[in-house]
C-alpha cells in the first residue's frame, strides 16, 4: 500500500520519500525511479509536510519511537488496526486506531484516510473499477488538513468523501475490516472498491471549524 501510494503521489508531482523497512535495498526499489528512499525514519520526514503511516498496526509503537516530533505536521493514518491473523480488530467501537494514534501525537494534525481500498487497486494501472472511481472516505478534526488530504486522495485517483470528525473512525475502521472479509472470506477478491452514490453533483464537502461547508470539487 505504501509503495503504491508513493508512486501515485510522485506521478501527480509530489516529492515523496519512502522509509521504515528492514531491507534498505528493497526500500530503494519499492517506489521506482521517481520516489526517494531514506532508511533513517527521522531524517526522511525532516522536510515533509505530510507523513503517511502505512504499517501493520502492531508496528506503530516502534515507528513512534523512531519518528521524532510531528508537531504541526499532517499525519495520514492509512492503517486499519487488524489482528495479526486478520480475524478482527484490536481496537474498536468505543474508540479507534486513529484516535489512539492522535492521542500519541497530540501536536500532529491526524486524518484517517487511504485505507478503505486494497493494494491490488492502488497498484493497478488505474483506480477505476468498471468505469467508476472508488470512493475514499476520510475523517479528521482539522479542516485545512482535511482539504489537503482530499487533494492527495484525488491525486491518487479516488473520489474523496469527507466522513466527518476523527471519532467517526470508530465506524470507518470496522467498514474497512468488512471489506477485508468481502475480499478474502466471501471470495470477491481484492480488486474491489466502495462507492457512495448521491443524487447531487459529486463533490467533497469539508466542514469548517465554524460549522460551514466548503466544497472541494
Amino acid at each position: 500500500m505504501g509503495s503504491g501510494y508513493a508512486k501515485l503521489f510522485a506521478a501527480a508531482g509530489h516529492n515523496v520519500t519512502l522509509t521504515y523497512s528492514r531491507d534498505p535495498d528493497k526500500l530503494a526499489r519499492a517506489g521506482g525511479p521517481d520516489v526517494a528512499s531514506q532508511p533513517d525514519l527521522a531524517a526522511a520526514i525532516t522536510d515533509a509536510d505530510v507523513v503517511v503511516f502505512s504499517v501493520p498496526w502492531q508496528q506503530v509503537e516502534d515507528v513512534l519511537g523512531k519518528v521524532g516530533t510531528l508537531d504541526g505536521r499532517i499525519v495520514i493514518d492509512a492503517m486499519t488496526p487488524l489482528e495479526t491473523d486478520m480475524s478482527g480488530l484490536t481496537v474498536g467501537f468505543t474508540t479507534s486506531g486513529a484516535e489512539t494514534l492522535a492521542a500519541k501525537l497530540p501536536g500532529a494534525r491526524v486524518v484517517m484516510a487511504l485505507q478503505n481500498t486494497f493494494a491490488a487497486v492502488v497498484n493497478a494501472p488505474e483506480r477505476d473499477i468498471v468505469g467508476h472511481s472508488p470512493s475514499m472516505f476520510f475523517v479528521g478534526d482539522d479542516p485545512d488538513a482535511k482539504q489537503q488530504v482530499a487533494t492527495l486522495i484525488r491525486d491518487a485517483g479516488y473520489e474523496p468523501i469527507d466522513g466527518g470528525p476523527l471519532r467517526n473512525a470508530r465506524y470507518l475502521e470496522p467498514l474497512c475490516f468488512f471489506t477485508v472479509q468481502l475480499a478474502y472470506s466471501q471470495g470477491y477478491g481484492d480488486h474491489i472498491g466502495l462507492k457512495l452514490l448521491t443524487e447531487s453533483t459529486t463533490a467533497c464537502h469539508v466542514r469548517d471549524s465554524d460549522g460551514d461547508h466548503r466544497s472541494n470539487r
